[in-house]
């Protein structure tokens, strides 16, 4: 009976509690419910957008996103442009690649599968988040012989353009600071440590020549 008692009482004083609870304690505890909602929805949208970080901002130059070759035959050299160079003998790791598929799809506005030269500078000025100028970026597509009048650059012509700058700018900002030169890959500076002697007996043109001399 006693514990009866007891139970019966303990019941008693929790519907009590209950029903003494003000409405103003219902309200604080809904509120906090409502920010642990909020915060681990801002926790899951931070991860989801720390994913895709290095989609944003400029891009970390660097000699090891890409990798330039040399052909067995240089006497090849003689009948390519710079853009064809650049275009058949760079190999790009799949992060950069994504990186400048990326901002070539953005400016690809009627989604045909090019980009007119107005798309392409705003591209390329995109994936640096504006901190070089038009002057530059005329000054890197005149290196590869892109005229204004270009209207069809593809997606591989893209990649290919977005990787020389990367070494063009490179090259500019390690000659132009102190800033801390980058040792080639092995493989590339395997290719590249003799080129004046490789180029030797090779009718390659100036503008050729000023490409590797970057690279």
């Amino acid at each position: 009976m006693r514990e009866v008692v007891r139970t019966l009482s303990s019941v008693s004083y929790q519907s009590s509690a209950k029903a003494h609870e003000s409405p103003q304690d219902s309200s604080s505890t809904e509120d906090l419910k409502t920010i642990g909602r909020l915060k681990e929805d801002e926790s899951k949208r931070t991860r989801a957008d720390n994913t895709k970080a290095w989609l944003q901002g400029p891009l970390s130059l660097s000699r090891k996103g890409c990798r330039f070759e040399l052909p067995m035959d240089m006497k090849l050299l003689e009948k390519l442009t710079p853009l064809e160079y650049v275009s058949n003998y760079c190999r790009i790791n799949s992060r950069r690649k994504t990186l400048f598929r990326h901002y070539f799809m953005k400016n690809d506005k009627d989604k045909d599968g090019n980009v007119n030269h107005r798309e392409l500078l705003k591209a390329l000025r995109e994936l640096y988040a504006q901190s070089i100028s038009v002057q530059q970026v005329n000054e890197i597509l005149h290196s590869l012989g892109i005229e204004k009048m270009c209207k069809n650059v593809t997606l591989n012509m893209f990649l290919a353009i977005a990787a020389f700058s990367e070494r063009y700018l490179y090259s500019f900002l390690n000659n132009t600071s102190e800033y801390q030169e980058e040792k080639r890959t092995v493989l590339e500076e395997t290719d590249f440590g003799a080129l004046r002697w490789k180029l030797e007996g090779c009718a390659v043109s100036d503008e050729m020549k000023n490409i590797l001399c970057v690279l």
